[in-house]
């Protein structure tokens, strides 16, 4: 890896030292600006190339052939985290090999849980979970996180880490009175990825003030903070200056994934993540208006995308789907749940 600008902050306890700014790869990918391989691979390799070294992507962003050929040009590779949906031990392994194979490596930085809605979510997946953890004792990744929307994930994985291995930890659940047990083999997360930024926008239970205290509290039991959505998907591209200057005062987050269209985009958020001020000619070629969910006219209505929206931002009417614009964050998860391609973010 090259000498970066950019600070390197350690992840936790697992002795893995990252950026502080990391390189979000959804952008690139074929649900947001579908770039061409080639074309994507040289953004994300110029991104390592000035210092970035750590890449965020999933099985759910089908752009592992656009690492590859960033890959391909870098003579070390940056840490890569990648992230399943899958609920079985074979489905996490099936996920983790189908990676490695796609990128041609041995071995990845971290895999994790992918958007994890609830305490009930993480019962529901604990043995995918326990195939990731059997992954990182054979050496094959160093670290399992979690990635999640809600503040009660956050605050379910933070309790079960100060908890004993001999007690229970629980946690009540919004509108009931009862305490829901968290299973004991998320003790063993070395970290999590909320999402975090200074409006809230996209979070599916709690504020942004809970979500921020949630996840101080998480570093504080050990377990290692990365911030993602920092522009809220690009609902906060005008409050650039804000966002950054919010993100970089939380001391407690070890390193931010920002997603990056552009080598412009690069430089100018290198610069500020250094402390840097951008020059106008920079700002001026990165100022661009907030992104939007677009549906288009071929769209048949079938439904598909709306089960993939945690934010309820999508419905049918009149036998097509409609966007509440207010409630969408840009993740693009309809976009891959699609099975005609009507849906792009623009």
């Amino acid at each position: 890896m090259p000498e970066s600008p950019l600070k390197l902050k350690p992840l936790g306890k697992t002795g893995i030292q990252l950026t502080v700014l990391g390189l979000g790869t959804l952008t690139v990918s074929p649900s947001q600006n579908n770039l061409p391989v080639r074309q994507a691979g040289n953004i994300i390799a110029y991104a390592v190339e000035q210092g970035i070294n750590w890449l965020d992507t999933a099985d759910l962003y089908n752009n592992y052939e656009q690492i590859k050929a960033a890959l391909d040009r870098l003579a070390n590779p940056p840490h890569i985290m990648t992230k399943t949906y899958a609920y079985t031990g074979s489905r996490a392994r099936k996920d983790f090999d189908a990676a490695r194979r796609a990128l041609d490596l041995d071995h990845l930085t971290a895999m994790m849980l992918h958007e994890q809605e609830s305490p009930l979510t993480l019962a529901g997946h604990q043995e995918a979970f326990c195939a990731l953890l059997e992954l990182k004792e054979k050496g094959e990744i160093d670290a399992v996180g979690i990635s999640t929307h809600a503040v009660s994930v956050v605050k379910s994985l933070a309790a079960v880490k100060e908890c004993k291995k001999t007690v229970q930890a629980a946690i009540k659940l919004p509108g009931r009175q009862e305490e829901f047990p968290i299973p004991d083999c998320y003790q063993e997360a070395d970290f999590v990825f909320p999402l975090l930024n200074h409006t809230g926008i996209g979070l599916l239970d709690g504020s942004w003030q809970e979500m921020e205290d949630a996840s101080e509290h998480a570093a504080r039991a050990g377990l290692g903070v990365l911030g993602m959505k920092l522009f809220a998907g690009g609902h906060l591209l005008s409050q650039r200056i804000k966002a950054v200057k919010t993100a970089l005062s939380l001391d407690f987050v070890t390193s931010w994934a920002v997603g990056m269209g552009s080598q412009e985009e690069i430089d100018v958020n290198i610069d500020w993540f250094c402390g840097r001020e951008p020059g106008s000619e920079l700002l001026r070629l990165t100022d661009s208006t907030p992104r939007r969910l677009m549906i288009e006219s071929w769209c048949e209505g079938c439904g598909s995308c709306l089960e993939s929206c945690k934010s309820k931002a999508l419905r049918l009417s009149d036998g097509r789907v409609v966007v509440d614009s207010s409630r969408c964050i840009l993740c693009s998860y309809c976009a891959a749940s699609c099975p005609n391609f009507a849906i792009k973010i623009w």
